[in-house]
C-alpha cells in the first residue's frame, strides 16, 4: 500500500535584540522579548464533508499490507438526505475504464494515522467487480418534454441509397427510465442556488460542499457566495433540508429562501475542523471511525 504519511515538524527561533545605551556610569538592560501567544486548537467535528470523500481511495484494511482496491466517486442519498451508499470505481487505469459500483455508506471507515488519513471497506476488489454497474441516470433531470405536435419536422437528410430499411413493428419502445427518490453529491455540488422558481429568481450563490453528520445525515449546505468566478466567494452553511429543487423544461436548480444578503451576513465556515487530525508521536496505530 502506497500511502503518504505526512509529518510537519515546525521549528522557530525567537531572537531579542536588545538595545544598549552606554554613557559614563552605566548600561540600559536588553529589552526582554515579546512572546506570541500559541494559536488555539481547531476543535475537530464529529461528522464529515462530502469533498473529503469523493476522491479519496479506498483500502481493504489498516495495517501495512492493505490493499488500494477503488475511489469514491459520488455519495448517494436518499429522499431524506441520508446518505445510504458511496459509489467506488474499481479496476481500471488512471480513471479509465473503471467500473463504477455502490458500497453500503454505513460500512465505511476512516482510519487515521500520523496526519494521514483514508477510507477502510471491509471487502476486496474482485467483491466490487463482481457487484452490478451503479446506475446514475435514474439521478438525472426530467428530460425536457417532446415539442408540440404541431410543429414542422425537420426535413430528413439527403440520401444515395434509394433503398429503404424496413420497419420492425413489433420492436419494443424504449423503456422510461424509473426516477430515484433521492440524489446524488454530484448533482448537488457545483448546483447554482436561486431564491425562486419565477423568471425573477436571483442566483445567489453555488454550492461548494455537504456537511454531514456523524451517521451521515445530510446537515447543511456549505453555499459560496459573493466574489467573482468563485474568487472571494464566501462560504456559509444553508439547512439542508430547507432547500428544494425546481424543475422546468429538463432544467433543474436549487432553490433556498433567503436571500444573498442574508447569506453574506453568516458567518464563514470553517472547513478546517473536518480535516485529518495533526500528526502525533503518541500512537502508531491507526485509529478507525465512522465518515
Amino acid at each position: 500500500m502506497i500511502r503518504n504519511l505526512l509529518a510537519t515538524t515546525a521549528l522557530a527561533t525567537f531572537v531579542a535584540t536588545g538595545a544598549y545605551a552606554q554613557n559614563a556610569t552605566n548600561t540600559a538592560p536588553a529589552t526582554p522579548a515579546v512572546q506570541e501567544p500559541a494559536a488555539a486548537p481547531v476543535a475537530r467535528a464529529e461528522g464529515s464533508i462530502v469533498t473529503n470523500i469523493i476522491g479519496q481511495s479506498v483500502y481493504n484494511g489498516t495495517g501495512d499490507d492493505a490493499e488500494n482496491i477503488g475511489k469514491v466517486s459520488d455519495v448517494v442519498f436518499d429522499k431524506d438526505g441520508q446518505a445510504k451508499s458511496v459509489v467506488i470505481d474499481v479496476g481500471g487505469f488512471l480513471g479509465v475504464g473503471a467500473k463504477s459500483v455502490a458500497f453500503d455508506y454505513g460500512k465505511l471507515q476512516w482510519a487515521e494515522k500520523n496526519g494521514d488519513r483514508w477510507l477502510v471497506a471491509q471487502t476486496t476488489k474482485d467483491e466490487l467487480t463482481a457487484q452490478a454497474e451503479f446506475d446514475k441516470k435514474p439521478y438525472s433531470p426530467t428530460p425536457a418534454p417532446a415539442a408540440s405536435t404541431d410543429a414542422t419536422a425537420p426535413a430528413a437528410p439527403a440520401t444515395t441509397d434509394t433503398a429503404q430499411k424496413p420497419v420492425d413493428m413489433n420492436a419494443a419502445s424504449a423503456e422510461p427510465v424509473k426516477r430515484a427518490d433521492g440524489n446524488l453529491a454530484t448533482n448537488i455540488i457545483g448546483e447554482n442556488v436561486y431564491n425562486g422558481t419565477g423568471d425573477d429568481a436571483q442566483n445567489i450563490g453555488d454550492v461548494n460542499d455537504i456537511v454531514l453528520t456523524k451517521d451521515g445525515k445530510a446537515q447543511y449546505l456549505v453555499i459560496g457566495v459573493g466574489g467573482f468566478l468563485g474568487l472571494g466567494a464566501k462560504n456559509v452553511t444553508y439547512d439542508f433540508s430547507k432547500a428544494q429543487w425546481a424543475e422546468k423544461n429538463g432544467d433543474r436548480w436549487l432553490v433556498a429562501q433567503t436571500t444573498k444578503e442574508e447569506l453574506q451576513a453568516q458567518p464563514d465556515f470553517n472547513r478546517k475542523a473536518y480535516d485529518s487530525a495533526p500528526a502525533t508521536t503518541a500512537s502508531n496505530a491507526p485509529a478507525a471511525v465512522a465518515p
